[in-house]
């Protein structure tokens, strides 16, 4: 197996998976789920609210402040 911080696109892949399950994690242990099936919807359910949210225009991705 090749270094994935080698290759721009293996380091991408291993953040996501790193990430997700953190999030998994995270709201399984919030919530005191113990189903993964469970923990899923409830991410899935976080990640279209902050998707409706950025819809209606209520977040940005430019910085407000002078650089």
């Amino acid at each position: 197996m090749s270094n994935p911080h080698e290759d721009p696109a293996a380091l991408k892949a291993l953040q996501d998976s790193i990430y997700r399950e953190r999030i998994h994690e995270g709201a399984m242990k919030q919530l005191k789920l113990t189903d993964p099936l469970d923990g899923w919807r409830e991410v899935s359910r976080r990640l279209n609210r902050l998707q409706q949210m950025n819809d209606r225009g209520r977040f940005t991705t430019v910085c407000p402040l002078p650089q």
